[in-house]
């Protein structure tokens, strides 16, 4: 389990600084980068924290499933354990998707030539594929979304509401 502890500063020109991992064994960290902690809430700063990472990553050409990290506030400490992996097979399948609609594109200009029946109705098929998986994937988004609220908020979805008092 690698653990990359990142302490953000009360100062805004101070900068986060990747602790010396050399004794943990791990390859020296790049330069800091500059998380803006002042004005930002938890997901903000996990974002930039993201981002943070994802540069040691490259600078370092590690590729670890989850890092576990410590933003460390003036006001509170807020462990964050983040999961690299997800979002790298998120962009992969933005591409694969740009790449299947650009030969779809190429596919219905060389049918338009053609005027072939056939492969239009698999081209059509494909598509409709398409549009399914897109839509699977945005309900399943969604789910995820709904499953990150805050507790209260998804216990008081189900609740009924309170009755007006007069």
């Amino acid at each position: 389990m690698e653990a990359v502890y990142i302490q953000a500063l009360e100062d805004r020109n101070d900068v986060p600084i990747l602790e010396d991992a050399g004794q943990l064994g791990f390859p020296p960290p790049p330069p800091p980068v500059a998380v803006d902690v002042a004005e930002s809430n938890e997901n903000t700063q996990g974002n930039n924290l993201y981002k943070l990472l994802l540069t040691w990553q490259r600078a370092t050409k590690t590729h670890k499933e989850t890092i576990y990290i410590t933003l460390k506030t003036h006001k509170k400490t807020i462990h964050k354990k983040l999961i690299l992996k997800k979002t790298l097979s998120t962009n992969r399948q933005q591409q694969q998707q740009q790449q299947q609609t650009a030969a779809n594109k190429l596919l219905q200009q060389k049918m338009k030539r053609n005027n072939n029946k056939a492969a239009l109705h698999l081209l059509r098929r494909q598509q409709q594929q398409q549009q399914q998986q897109q839509q699977q994937q945005k309900k399943l988004q969604q789910k995820q979304q709904k499953k990150q609220l805050p507790r209260h908020q998804r216990i008081c979805r189900f609740l009924p509401p309170l009755p007006l008092k007069e």
